[in-house]
Order: C-alpha cells, then structure tokens, then sequence
C-alpha cells in the first residue's frame, strides 16, 4: 500500500498522540480503533475525550450502556464493535445469556431471562432502535424517551447511538480494517519528531 495506515503506539507515535497513547497503554485501552485515530494529531484527543465520555463520565449505568452498545453492534452487523464490547460488557455485569439474547439485534422483552432485562433497559434499547431506524426523531418519541429514561440519559443514548453506530463502524471498516503494525523503523523516526 502506497499510503499506510498504522496502529500507532507510543513508541511510533509521536508529540502529544504518544504521550496520550502511553497513558492508554499504561491502563490496557489501546485498542485498534484507538491506535489508527492516533494517525490523525488534529482529532485524536478529542477522539479519546468523546470515547472517555461516553464510556465513564456519563449518566448511563455501564450495563445498560454495554446492552446499548451490543443492540447496536447487533442491528447494524458490527462484529468488530461486538467484539471489542464482550469483555467490557462482562465487566459491566452483561452474561452470556444476556449477550446471546441481544445478538439477533431484537430488542428483548421486560423480564427475559427471568428479569435480566427490566422495564428501563427495554425502553432504552426501543429508543436506541427508533434512532437506528434513520429518519427525524418525532417530539412524542423524544417527550417519552424523556420521561422513561430522562433527559440527560435520552441525550446521552443519542450521542451512544451516534457514536458506536455512525463514527466508530465507519472507523473500523476503514483505518482499523486497512491498518498495519508500524514498521521497526517508525519508532526512531517518532522519537525525532518526523
């Protein structure tokens, strides 16, 4: 390929993408998608800021937000979002079972697994649904994903769906599907700023 594309690391990154990398490293959440953003300086840590808020500074409890992420990942045929979120999603408290239900992309009834699933993760899967169904977001649907779910978590399953559905798959099936290890020569070229 004449125009390479590489899973960056902090070793062959440079400037701030590889002090910003080294940190990923440091706690295990350098993943690919994560080190082929690193390619580009000018959105790679707004990239990791948006990933970070999504992930850990939000109002989503973090089972609901893996079920989020699965229903979608499911929906839209995105094994890699699928199999980057099945240890996430398990450390989040999703099972097995929990996963196997969702992996048809149905949304699963209040109760399913003997009460696995309760009444607000069902709404916030129909609402992540109505979003993936593509078209203008009627008032009443919003009105209602407000008062099941309230405002700042129906805002929050709009960035989600958004995110994990649009950005991200996008991503993937482009860098992350067309990216090599760096070459042994990048890090010496990283280190000297070129």
């Amino acid at each position: 390929m004449e125009h390479p594309i590489e899973l960056l690391t902090s070793r062959t990154a440079g400037g701030d993408a590889a002090r910003l990398l080294g940190k990923l490293e440091a706690n295990g959440k350098a993943i690919p998608i994560i080190r082929a953003v690193a390619n580009w300086d000018a959105g790679f840590r707004p990239f990791v800021l948006m990933a970070d808020a999504l992930l850990s500074k939000g109002v989503l409890p973090p089972r609901r937000r893996e079920l989020l992420v699965l229903h979608i990942a499911a929906r839209l045929g995105l094994a890699y979002e699928w199999q980057e979120h099945v240890a996430i999603s398990a450390a989040a408290g999703v099972t097995d079972a929990e996963r196997a239900v969702l992996a048809d992309g149905e949304v699963p009834s209040a109760g399913d697994l003997g009460g696995a699933f309760d009444a607000t993760d069902v709404a916030a899967l129909r609402f992540a649904g109505a979003l993936l169904d593509g078209g203008e977001l009627a008032p009443a649907a919003w009105d209602d994903a407000c008062t099941v779910l309230g405002a700042d978590s129906a805002r929050e399953i709009v960035f989600a769906v958004a995110w994990w559905g649009g950005f991200v798959p996008v991503v993937a099936r482009s860098l992350v599907a067309l990216a090599t290890e760096p070459e042994s020569g990048s890090a010496e070229s990283a280190e000297s700023g070129g």
